[in-house]
């Protein structure tokens, strides 16, 4: 007698399967989409760290330049007033400062780590643009460095600002 009886639920129906599956994708997607996130967001803040670094580091090397113009008895702004006004590109591994033209360069990065110009280091996405200001007014021993850094084709950004005083 038991055995003409047919069991009908034996398996999954393709419905009962097709649920399954969603639910598995959805679990895994979520995860997944929250490490992308987090990989974005940490790639983010290593760039504008960097970015910060590569600022700065263009404010103190026009810093030491005011500071050489000074020792050597000739006007203070002297060799930073070429870039009055227009983007220079500042070479910190060459102390070199030069007009950028049309557009500032990308800065390449060294195997040791240095930042520069050199053809033959590799080329980061990261453009250095460093103006300055001479104040007119009241006050003609003051300037500013204005230093912008750009990455992502030129998307990102981080700006700085620094007064730079004659010193007497």
């Amino acid at each position: 007698m038991f055995l003409n009886k047919i069991t009908k639920n034996k398996g999954f129906t393709l419905i009962e399967a097709m649920v399954a599956i969603s639910v598995l994708l959805i679990a895994i997607t979520g995860p997944l989409s929250m490490a992308t996130q987090g990989l974005r967001s940490s790639r983010f803040a290593k760039n504008q760290i960097v970015s910060f670094y590569l600022a700065q580091d263009a404010v103190e090397y026009m810093r030491g330049v005011r500071d050489a113009n000074i020792l050597s008895d000739s006007a203070w702004i002297g060799t930073l007033y070429d870039c009055i006004g227009v983007y220079c590109q500042v070479d910190v591994t060459t102390s070199s400062i030069s007009l950028c033209g049309t557009e500032c360069p990308l800065l390449r990065k060294s195997a040791d780590g240095l930042y520069g110009y050199n053809s033959e280091w590799e080329e980061t996405d990261f453009r250095r643009k460093v103006r300055v200001y001479h104040r007119i007014g009241s006050n003609l021993d003051e300037a500013y460095v204005e230093v912008e850094i750009l990455w992502d084709n030129d998307t990102k950004n981080y700006k700085i600002r620094e007064s730079l005083f004659r010193l007497n």
